[in-house]
């Protein structure tokens, strides 16, 4: 039985980690060994690559310690299709070679220098056995440590035929990739006394001086096939063996077979391992690990065993073909074997073939199962369907019948492209089809009808949509340089293949590297090692390309560090091999600052000596780098062009910038700031109009250009966006070398972001430059507002723009109002105007809004405890608040949009700004409904108030305005209030709201306000609701304001007061103010004042009722019902003995009468 060995490559390690090789074999004994080698190296770096090389049978593993022979040294394995390599250095040598007497040789390599990195390929020999072979290099490559998984496995000549299918069908996918070579085969049947090469480590282990730990095995083996054949394995003598040397003995059978007249036995060996040192001093370590089972059953035969079969066909189903007959006919085993092993299908019996669950079942897993199944049901459209969907070239095995079916062909193009060579030559025709094969696979133009291939375009087509088709179209187009240009943009591969001319053509080139960096490896040779401004034009779109330049220009500093961006972390010590003082720079980069690289003199740099311009990039990211001066014999022109002047005069706006505040670091995220310092760098360019300039004018023309650039107002926040910027900048080549495309990314921004970008450049073409703005206060929904510096005032300003466009006349009196200053409380106007519709505003700038007070005083809110000073500055602020509110209302205006960020801070007042929405209330005719913030909204402010038949209904919202008045003010600002004492989220706990009773755990530690609660305007329905509001209001506050203070109940008071249903009853501005003034002084300590004449003052003001519970509610109202009802006994018993006396004085007064009557009768 042939052996084939297989050697994958998976993956690389980085520096300083174990490199593990795990081998599985299994024998011509059939006995299966696994060893995991572990190779560790202390000075590596690594380097991804994914390759498969075949062995030949005799190959075996070996270490090297012989650097003269290029046979003998770093191993490589080199993939010819996308020409990448890997590379273990000459510290780990590696070579694989033939040797005759199947040992498995471990060489002391101690000798080996780690100093050098050589390039050596993996090729075959006069005998096809694979040796290292060194490669010739203009440069070094990158040195790797391989991680490296080899599976050696025993292939009967069944297997044999799979593995030529599974070639057929790579190569039908892309027949550009050559099989590796393989290795012709002895032709001397193998002995079965060969050892393993698990055996053959064990015995050069302890044949080792060097070995710490020793094993030998002696047992019987038995073929695979079934009869039971002596063989002992006796290692070789040696003088490292003494007596001393663990020996196991043990007598084993193989996974299928007989072993007639042995006793039962079972033999586990867990964890043994076997350490080797091959490189000296610990460099290197060779470790076995493994784990060996041994079964023996007497008068048994496995491939009998039903359990047994299915756990091996399990693993592997290739071996059903060994197992009893009755198995093959075994159908449940037979489903469970081919769920896991599609090709299985080939060893079961012809019975089960015809079952179309079974069939099923294999395509399913592998399609190429279709080949094995019975052809009845290679007619069935299901099973065929599910065959190409699993292996789009398992069409071939169909019947012919869907071979011209184009449903079917489709989808099997369109998982496999080479499956199109097994269609019909008329769905060869069809462009869909063939379209589609080729976006799959771009080698399948070559099974299209010729039509494809010498029709323009469509075989221009191909070339776009599939990789490798421009390989396989007529050789004229070839030639044509527009065909070859729109060629190589989709594919830049495509120039391996084109017309040798087009090889050195700028364009095509460019193109096609852009589009696939390994395409300059096709480019002509002038480009990889002369043409230096092609490079870096090439290194703008990836850095990676300069892999493929000469290594005169990989080395020099400007290339390797612009290439270094490519590498990924644990790469980056290639460029120490390359450019060590490069490298030692990059890692003091690492520790240096923003400002340290902003410091450096680079304007000095490049005026005392006419330099390249591109050395920039490298002098101000790295230290104690400086440019590259540029020979002057036949240049006369020394001048740098605009487009580097504008970089200086970028880095020197940054200086200043930086220099305000040398304590600041770079923002962390790219806020609207960000993008708006990008704008306004764009436009000063624009508007600087630079040019061109002699070296020896650098200097000046720098720095007089970007002095004009203010920067003096600029804030710590400004200064970080500034220098998040110029990090960003430095960041990448690409990003540097084009400064203005860095710049325009405010263009590409998306959301909100592009509407406050659209407005602020619409002003400022209108404002004629008039007006510097700065950074963005705030957004919204309707607008964006801007600090900015005005040239005219000489002063920072706030502008307020508008997103949407508004009617002229509609706007009209609103923009009067914004415009009056004679309002005490409203911030003061500069202008306000419409630019094309949208309206904007320019006012005084605030020091701070109250929002910026609350967040600056975050931490007194977190302990729940402010000093006496702090919290009479509270309401010091509200009282200012207070007035400047007073002040509108005094002219009948009301905000309706009241909360803490529309409050602003100017030297020692407060006063009110966004007045867009403003309602004046004697016009009675300007209601709006985008009204202010939901947390700070007073009920009839809010949308729940406006039913859906009143906004249809002009008449009836005019009537409405009477709802909206100057009251709903006064509920925001007590908002407000709580918010300055507490900072607490303005919703009331919905487990709050939704409670009925058990109010007493409901206490003064208890959180009231959360931030997913009920906003307070939509709670304010019922009685109940408003009391729990206001009990939460006295509860939060008496956890912030000490009771000590003693004004608790007056403030709590003025809260339940301003924040209640009914707007008539929440007093205004004027009492609020006044009540507030006596309890400053009163804390002051500033009158005679007492709290109780205060609380006599507040007689209009609600009272605080004491939260009951809803049994408790019921209970007082019963016993009021029977108060009631005894008080209505009480009056009804009343009423009658007023009835009674009514009567009675009747009687009396009928009486009286007729007393007086007599009394007149007698007197005449």
């Amino acid at each position: 039985m042939e052996e084939q060995k297989d050697a994958k490559l998976f993956r690389t390690i980085s520096v300083d980690q174990e490199e593990e090789i795990i081998l599985h074999h299994v024998d011509s004994n059939n006995y299966m060994n696994e060893v995991k080698l572990f190779i560790q190296s202390d000075a590596m770096s690594t380097m991804s690559s994914n390759t498969t090389t075949n062995l030949s049978s005799s190959s075996k593993l070996l270490t090297d310690d012989h650097h003269d022979d290029e046979n003998n040294s770093t191993c490589t394995i080199n993939n010819n299709l996308n020409n990448t390599t890997t590379t273990i250095t000459n510290s780990a040598t590696t070579t694989i070679s033939s040797q005759e007497n199947n040992n498995l040789n471990i060489i002391d390599a101690s000798t080996t220098s780690s100093e050098n990195s050589e390039l050596f390929n993996v090729l075959p020999d006069d005998n096809n056995n694979y040796q290292m072979q060194q490669i010739k290099s203009e440069s070094p490559r990158v040195s790797t440590v391989i991680e490296t998984k080899v599976t050696i496995s025993t292939q009967s000549a069944a297997e044999d035929d799979h593995q030529e299918e599974e070639n057929d069908e790579h190569a039908i996918d892309d027949p550009m990739q050559e099989s590796p070579a393989k290795p012709q085969q002895d032709n001397v049947q193998q002995n079965n006394s060969n050892l393993s090469p698990f055996e053959l480590m064990m015995a050069k282990l302890e044949s080792n001086k060097s070995a710490t730990s020793k094993l030998i095995f002696k047992r019987k083996n038995v073929d695979l096939l079934g009869e039971s054949t002596s063989s002992a394995f006796q290692p070789q003598a040696s003088s490292s063996m003494d007596s001393s040397n663990p020996i196991v003995e043990s007598d084993g059978v193989g996974l299928i077979g007989e072993s007639p007249g042995l006793e039962d036995e079972h033999l586990l060996l867990n964890n043994f391992s076997v350490q080797q040192t091959l490189f000296g001093a610990g460099k290197m370590e060779l470790i076995g690990n493994c784990t060996i089972e041994f079964h023996t059953k007497s008068n048994k035969v496995i491939k009998y065993d039903r359990d047994q079969v299915l756990r091996i066909t399990l693993n592997n189903g290739f071996y059903l073909q060994y197992a009893d007959d009755k198995f093959k006919k075994d159908k449940d085993l037979v489903l469970q074997v081919i769920s896991r092993y599609g090709r299985g299908l080939e060893f079961v019996d012809e019975s089960l073939k015809k079952d179309k669950e079974v069939v099923l079942a294999a395509v399913k897993h592998d399609g190429f199962a279709l080949k094995f199944a019975h052809h009845s049901l290679k007619k069935d459209r299901t099973i065929v369907w599910e065959a190409i969907s699993q292996n789009g070239n398992a069409l071939r095995f169909a019947d012919a019948i869907f071979q011209n079916d184009r449903e079917i062909v489709l989808r099997s193009v369109r998982i496999a492209g080479g499956a199109l060579q097994h269609a019909s030559d008329l769905l060869k025709v069809d462009h869909l089809v063939v379209f589609e094969a080729v976006k799959q696979s771009g080698h399948a133009i070559q099974f299209a009808h010729s039509s494809f291939k010498k029709d323009r375009e469509l075989a221009l087509k191909c070339c776009k949509i599939g990789d490798n088709s421009f390989e396989y179209v007529d050789g004229s187009f070839k030639k044509e340089r527009e065909f070859v240009l729109e060629s190589v943009k989709s594919f830049g591969t495509a120039l391996l293949h084109v017309h040798e001319p087009f090889k050195k053509d700028k364009e095509i080139v460019f193109e096609a590297i852009k589009q696939s960096p390994s395409a300059f490896f096709s480019a002509d040779d002038s480009f990889r090692k002369k043409d230096r401004e092609f490079i870096l034009k090439v290194a703008k779109c990836d850095e990676g390309a300069i892999y493929w330049t000469d290594y005169s220009i990989q080395s020099e500093t400007l290339f390797a560090f612009i290439y270094s961006f490519s590498l990924k972390a644990d790469q980056k010590e290639w460029i120490k091999g390359l450019n060590s003082t490069l490298y030692e720079n990059i890692e003091k980069a690492k520790a240096e600052s923003i400002q340290t690289c902003l410091s450096r003199d680079v304007i000095g740099m490049y005026s005392n000596k006419f330099s390249e311009e591109a050395y920039l990039f490298c002098c101000l990211a790295l230290p104690d780098t400086y440019p590259k001066p540029v020979g002057n014999i036949f240049n006369f022109n020394q001048s740098y062009s605009s487009q580097f002047v504008e970089k200086l005069i970028i880095v020197q706006i940054l200086k200043s910038i930086s220099s305000l505040d040398s304590t600041c670091s770079a923002s962390v995220s790219k806020t609207i700031d960000y993008y708006l310092f990008l704008f306004k760098l764009d436009r000063f360019l624009d508007e600087s109009n630079v040019k061109s300039t002699n070296y020896s004018k650098l200097g000046s023309v720098v720095m007089e250009i970007s002095s004009k650039f203010e920067t003096s107002y600029y804030s710590k926040t400004d200064i970080g966006i500034a220098l998040l910027f110029f990090k960003d900048w430095i960041s990448r080549f690409k990003h540097f070398d084009d400064h203005r495309e860095t710049l325009a990314q405010y263009k590409q921004v998306g959301g909100d972001f592009s509407k406050i970008m659209r407005v602020i450049t619409q002003f400022h073409y209108y404002s004629n430059n008039d007006y510097d703005v700065v950074s963005v206060l705030g957004y919204g929904g309707e607008g964006a507002a801007f600090k900015a510096f005005s040239k005219k005032l000489n002063e920072l300003v706030a502008i307020k723009i508008k997103f949407e466009k508004e009617d002229e006349k509609s706007s009209e009196e609103r923009i009067q109002f914004i415009r009056r200053n004679d309002i005490e409380g409203k911030i003061k106007c500069h202008d306000c105007n419409l630019i094309d519709g949208y309206m904007y505003s320019i006012m005084e700038l605030g020091e701070e809004t109250l929002s910026d007070y609350i967040d600056r005083n975050r931490t007194y809110y977190q302990n729940k405890q402010y000093s006496k000073e702090h919290f009479i500055e509270i309401l010091i602020i509200f009282n200012k608040i207070l007035q400047a509110v007073k002040s509108i209302h005094d002219h009948n205006i009301s905000h309706r949009d009241l909360d803490p960020k529309n409050v602003v801070k100017v030297k020692d007042r407060y006063k009110i700004i966004d007045f867009d929405i403003a309602k004046v209330i004697k016009t009675g005719n300007s209601i709006t409904l985008t009204v202010g913030k939901f947390a700070y909204m007073s009920p009839e402010v809010s949308h729940d108030n406006y039913s859906e038949e009143m906004l249809n209904n002009e008449d009836k919202l005019s009537n409405n305005i009477g709802n909206v008045t100057t009251s709903c003010d006064i509920f925001s600002l007590g908002c407000i209030l709580l918010k300055l004492l507490t900072n607490c989220s303005l919703r009331l706990d919905r487990e709050f709201v939704t409670v009925i009773n058990n109010f007493e755990k409901y206490d003064g530690n208890y959180q009231y306000f959360t931030d997913n609660g009920f906003y307070f305007y939509s709670i304010l329905i019922d009685l109940l609701k408003e009391k729990k509001l206001h009990h939460a209001i006295q509860q939060t506050v008496n956890q912030f304001v000490d009771p000590e203070w003693e004004v608790n109940e007056i403030l709590i008071k003025c809260l339940i007061t301003m924040i209640q249903k009914d707007p008539t009853q929440r007093l205004d501005c004027f009492i609020h103010s006044n009540v507030l003034t006596k309890v400053i002084d009163f804390l002051k300590g500033e009158n005679n004042m007492t709290l109780n004449q205060i609380l006599k003052d507040m007689e209009n003001y609600k009272e605080i009722n004491e939260l009951k519970d809803i049994p408790q509610i019921i209970e007082e109202n019963e016993q009021l019902k029977n108060e009631n009802v005894e008080l209505k006994r009480m009056i009804e018993n009343l009423e009658e003995k007023s009835r009674k006396d009514k009567e009675e004085n009747q009687m009396l007064m009928k009486k009286l009468e007729e007393m007086e009557k007599r009394t007149k009768e007698l007197e005449k």
